[in-house]
């Protein structure tokens, strides 16, 4: 790991971290002192006060513990630069090319996922739950009754089925893609086994049930340490815990690049939503609500989903270099030195 790339990643690691400062003032300050809520002025001037001096605080904190944790994965790394096949920035360029060799399957792939959204957004709005168009959604979820709000939730969660799948399915696909092997749409998405996406629903599921601060502290941390284990799972066909165990095994002395690549994701997806929340907000604010424009929400979801989808090209390119370099060993542990003691001349 280079000095660039640690810089890097400690930037990345000082605002998100910085992020969650704020946000946990933002959330408890109210409580601390609540005589902001009343409208008194010096609890409203502690709260605002408090935003920034907490951001920077969380930020140098995760500054300072990124740069110190890579620090441990620095000298492994280059002593195993010699044996390894791609650097960050190459890996990165692979991710593109096979991204771009075959953008058409790609996108459509992305393209389920986004189609299932629609579809529970559709039989939501017109089917369990009709309501006019401006009800805010917190009183259409409070005004239904017990059976609606399964239907609901399991709706949530096949949408989440479906993405998952199709991001195994580009995990195929690009493995297929890096052989020089034809594949296409259909036949990536029967190569997914519900096996293989157990580690999915099992990060998911975690990150849920630790609350609000789950999503954004305990959610991170799981992506980070189970992420070589994703390709794992499904590439080799493992249950969740048996690839977290293989995947850690191939990474060792590469961690230095996943942090890169989970922080990358992170960054990405929070700037995209951000993105498309503001867009359509500015939209509204200059448009109204216009028939032409409401395309303009899915398709900007279409294009989120493909954030997620570079990350698994990625993770499972890092995973082929890992799996070529440990055959490589392995090949060269078996190599047989003659006894050239015994030879006699």
């Amino acid at each position: 790991m280079t000095n660039y790339t640690r810089h890097g990643l400690s930037v990345l690691f000082a605002f998100f971290f910085g992020c969650i400062g704020g946000f946990i003032v933002a959330v408890f300050g109210p409580l601390l002192f609540p005589a902001s809520i009343t409208g008194s002025s010096l609890g409203e001037d502690i709260v605002v006060f408090s935003i920034p001096v907490f951001s920077l605080a969380f930020g140098g904190c995760g500054s300072m513990i990124c740069w110190k944790f890579t620090k441990r994965f620095a000298d492994k790394e280059m002593d195993e630069a010699n044996h390894s096949r791609m650097s960050t920035l190459e890996l990165l360029g692979a991710t593109w090319r096979v991204w771009r060799s075959r953008a058409g399957m790609f996108v459509l792939l992305m393209g389920l996922p986004t189609a299932a959204l629609l579809l529970a957004a559709l039989i939501i709005n017109y089917v369990i739950a009709p309501h006019p168009e401006s009800t805010p959604l917190r009183e259409v979820w409070l005004g239904m009754s017990e059976l609606q709000k399964v239907v609901v939730i399991v709706l949530f969660f096949g949408t989440f089925a479906v993405e998952y799948r199709a991001q195994a399915a580009s995990a195929f696909a690009t493995q297929e893609i890096q052989s020089e092997r034809s594949v296409g749409i259909l036949q990536a998405l029967r190569s997914v086994r519900r096996k293989q996406l157990r580690l999915f629903w099992m990060v998911m599921l975690a990150s849920m049930l630790t609350g609000p601060l789950g999503l954004i502290i305990v959610g991170p941390l799981l992506a980070f340490g189970t992420a070589p284990a994703f390709p794992v799972a499904i590439l080799e066909n493992m249950t969740a815990f048996a690839a977290i165990k293989r995947g850690n095994a191939l990474a060792k002395g590469g961690y230095g690049r996943i942090a890169l690549l989970v922080a990358m994701w992170l960054g990405l997806g929070i700037a995209g939503v951000v993105g498309l929340v503001s867009f359509l907000a500015m939209l509204q604010e200059r448009f109204a609500r216009p028939w032409f424009l409401r395309p303009v929400p899915l398709l900007g979801f279409w294009l989120i989903f493909l954030i997620p989808q570079w990350y698994m090209i990625a993770l499972t390119l890092n995973y082929l270099d890992q799996r070529g370099r440990e055959g490589k060993t392995a090949s060269a542990d078996h190599v047989q030195v003659p006894d050239w003691s015994s030879i006699r001349t």
